[in-house]
């Protein structure tokens, strides 16, 4: 309950435009493996292969590196729980063109069609699953890490497909990428 009440309080305040970040220089290997080590001890439960290719030559940001953490461990979350049993979910980043980082969770799970997509990115909204099986969750992970990424002047990209699974990708912009 108090992790839904500060879900719905942080969306509050993002929608209100009224987001401080606490910005730092840190670096994006140490982010992806604090993240890592958030959720591994569910994947294991699940059986699922959960890499980090997020290697230490990943570049330093000024980020607010706890909205960050909080939009990856949502991400890596959801794709370990629309994962089926033996399935691989990867945390991975590359250089854009521009300068730009984009940071991509990449699943083997149950995948989404557009409108699903569209609305799994709703506040509250949550994708009817067609084995009855009840997934737990508020429907805000998915809106709310949105709305960090948006914060810092990043992109939110869903890429999904029923059956071939998910990538969802946040693109730090060049300005907040330091090396």
């Amino acid at each position: 309950l108090r992790d839904l009440i500060s879900d719905i309080l942080n969306l509050s305040a993002i929608e209100a435009g009224k987001t401080v970040l606490s910005e730092e220089k840190i670096n994006l290997a140490r982010i992806a493996e604090e993240s890592i080590r958030l959720v591994s001890h569910r994947a294991e439960r699940e059986n699922l292969m959960l890499l980090n290719t997020v290697d230490n030559e990943a570049p330093d940001l000024y980020i607010d590196s706890v909205k960050i953490k909080q939009a990856l461990v949502n991400l890596l979350t959801n794709a370990i729980k629309f994962t089926e049993m033996n399935g691989r979910i990867v945390l991975s980043y590359e250089r854009l063109e521009d300068g730009d980082i984009a940071i991509s969770v990449t699943d083997t799970g149950i995948g989404m069609s557009a409108e699903e997509i569209e609305l799994a990115l709703e506040m509250f909204g949550r994708i009817n699953q067609k084995t009855g099986e009840s997934k737990e969750g508020s429907g805000l992970g998915l809106p709310l890490s949105k709305g960090l990424v948006e914060n810092h002047g990043g992109r939110f990209d869903v890429d999904s497909e029923p059956g071939n699974g998910t990538t969802v990708t946040i693109t730090i912009p060049a300005d907040r990428v330091l090396g």
